[in-house]
């Protein structure tokens, strides 16, 4: 008896031990087919991603096909309406703008030399001017330019108190200057009263 209970235990022993590891190796085998399930899964998800860009990279190039189809429908009824200049085919056209009226007005400045005093008593205050100095320049053409410049000056005493006005200047043309530019062999040349 005592042996039967040996090998009962031995077997019971034996028992315990084997039946866990079919269990193990089923819940083993379910995690692992989960797993596989989840990487299919997830693969499925990353086509379908793939798939909505390329959809939404399609739209959007649809999209500036049309705008480009609109805005070249655009181009063409406006040339046909007359809004751009005639020119023949594989002819560049240049258009110059040098003899616009803005272009030919003259630039003018004025610039001055004023002396002034002024007295407590008598209470007397003056401001005379010395010399005064008008230039013009502008363009002639788009290869000449013109430059004048005309004073008017006069004298002041060093004493304020011999007389506030002085003696008359005059006017007088200081610098009248025409010069051309882009001469041939890249000289210039300039003409007038230096």
């Amino acid at each position: 008896m005592a042996r039967y209970r040996v090998y009962t235990g031995a077997l019971l022993l034996v028992v315990v031990l084997l039946a866990p590891r079919p269990l193990a190796a089923q819940q083993g085998a379910a995690v692992d087919s989960l797993r596989a399930e989840l990487r299919a899964l997830q693969a499925r998800i990353d086509s379908l991603v793939q798939v909505l860009r390329s959809i939404q990279q399609e739209e959007e190039r649809k999209r500036a096909q049309a705008e480009l189809e609109r805005l070249r429908a655009a181009a063409a009824a406006a040339a046909e309406a007359g809004g751009g200049a005639e020119q023949t085919e594989g002819e560049p056209s240049f258009v110059g703008r040098e003899r616009s009226q803005q272009s030919l007005n003259p630039e003018i400045s004025v610039a001055g030399d004023l002396v002034g005093f002024a007295r407590a008593s008598p209470r007397e205050t003056a401001v005379i001017p010395r010399e005064l100095e008008f230039a013009f320049q502008a363009a002639i053409d788009p290869f000449a330019r013109t430059r004048i410049f005309i004073t008017h000056g006069q004298e002041l005493p060093l004493d304020p108190s011999a007389t506030a006005e002085g003696e008359e200047g005059g006017v007088e043309i200081e610098e009248a200057i025409v010069y051309w530019v882009g001469l041939p062999g890249g000289t210039g040349l300039d003409v007038g009263k230096f």
